[in-house]
């Protein structure tokens, strides 16, 4: 069996990762794999081509942010990526991110169409079945069920500051999408599956699939990483994002500073330089990552970690928490309530700050275990997860 996998990027950020954890899982099994991505190269153990075009990726962005057209930016990328899938001749394509300034979806999904193959899509955000953005819980929009248009998050990823083409972008990503009867949508959690199924993509087959953690690297380790930051004999507070925003509840850990007794800490990672210059006097700081030994560091050493995004279709970070056997504390919003229960941590109220600051004391008084919190992580164990993505594999070929 041989598949092909399209994605923003490889063997970085979530995504990247992911795709990564299933060609090992594949490999395991005797079976091809072949990445194909958008930005970033890597030397990777596995066949992989990344087509980063840096005048294309320029040309996207103009057609982004004067015409509200992403992904339907030049064609060449495209056509290169589009001879590449026929030179490797797949017996599935695997699509992930298929937004990030680097595919034109109308060429892409017309040449699946004629392909004629079975196209499983991870869903990884709402950008599939809405007119522009990628997230619309925050705002309470549900324009995205009958048809998009005056965008309200014109503004945001991907941005655009001239036209609102949302209306047009949404009948055509309809059109598009619905045009191959062998697509397989993937879920990456229960709350998403249900978002899909009240858009236009809801009647195609939907699975859920969590997203899974390798459990040989995301674990609880002994580590001096408390004296190294001399925080020895401190409470520490973690939170951790790829980009914090008013979303991804930034203001709210920023006015939780102000709670923090001369014995806690609060460690934000993935700040911006201009975060980093400005953030609060009682806040330690730091940067966004790639090391991963750093972060599993840090995710042994809190004492809690705090995910009060108010959107998230999954929540790695929730996950790679519990997985180094930290408990966590959540909004209860989209999909973050599934991944947490009572044994591993609390769900708190998005956007309340007295409920943070009394949910942070309970648990402090009543901590669950590692083993606790470990229990809970084995749901997304990336040995069990992605087995499930090779058994649809198998189930589309035998069909």
């Amino acid at each position: 069996m041989k598949v092909l996998f399209i994605n923003t990027v490889f063997e970085r950020s979530s995504t990247g990762r992911i795709i990564h954890d299933i060609c090992v899982r594949l490999r395991q099994q005797g079976h091809d794999s072949m990445v194909i991505y958008g930005r970033y190269p890597v030397q990777s153990e596995f066949p992989s081509m990344c087509f980063n075009s840096k005048i294309e990726n320029i040309l996207h962005g103009v057609n982004t942010r004067l015409f509200d057209r992403h992904g339907f930016g030049p064609k060449a990328t495209t056509k290169k990526i589009i001879e590449t899938i026929k030179h490797y001749q797949p017996d599935i394509i695997h699509l992930h991110n298929i937004h990030g300034y680097y595919v034109n979806i109308k060429l892409l999904f017309q040449f699946l169409k004629q392909m004629d193959l079975p196209v499983v899509w991870t869903v990884h955000d709402c950008w599939p079945y809405t007119g522009h953005c990628v997230y619309y819980d925050y705002i309470g929009c549900d324009k995205w069920k009958t048809e998009c248009c005056q965008c309200p998050k014109k503004r945001e990823y991907p941005a655009s500051y001239g036209i609102d083409n949302s209306k047009r972008n949404y009948n055509q990503k309809r059109e598009l999408f619905n045009s191959i009867p062998n697509l397989t949508l993937v879920a990456v959690s229960d709350w998403l599956k249900e978002q899909l199924g009240m858009s236009f993509l809801k009647h195609h087959r939907i699975q859920r699939i969590y997203n899974g953690i390798d459990q040989t690297v995301f674990r609880p380790i002994k580590t001096d990483i408390k004296k190294r930051m001399g925080l020895e004999g401190k409470k520490v507070f973690l939170a951790v994002s790829d980009g914090w925003s008013e979303r991804k509840g930034k203001n709210l850990l920023y006015q939780f500073t102000d709670s923090l007794n001369p014995d806690e800490v609060l460690i934000m990672v993935g700040l911006s330089e201009k975060d980093l210059k400005s953030c609060p006097k009682q806040l330690l700081g730091m940067g966004r990552t790639e090391n991963l030994q750093q972060l599993v560091e840090l995710y042994s050493a809190a004492d809690i970690v705090l995910n009060p995004s108010y959107e998230e279709t999954f929540g790695m970070i929730t996950a790679e928490a519990l997985s180094c056997g930290t408990p966590v504390i959540v909004s209860n919003a989209t999909a973050s309530p599934e991944l947490v229960n009572s044994t591993c941590g609390r769900i708190i109220e998005k956007g309340n700050i007295s409920d943070l600051r009394m949910t942070v004391d309970l648990l402090l008084e009543n901590t669950p275990t590692k083993e606790q919190c470990l229990n809970r992580a084995k749901m997304f164990n990336s040995e069990i997860v992605y087995q499930e993505y090779i058994n649809l594999y198998h189930s589309l070929m035998e069909e």
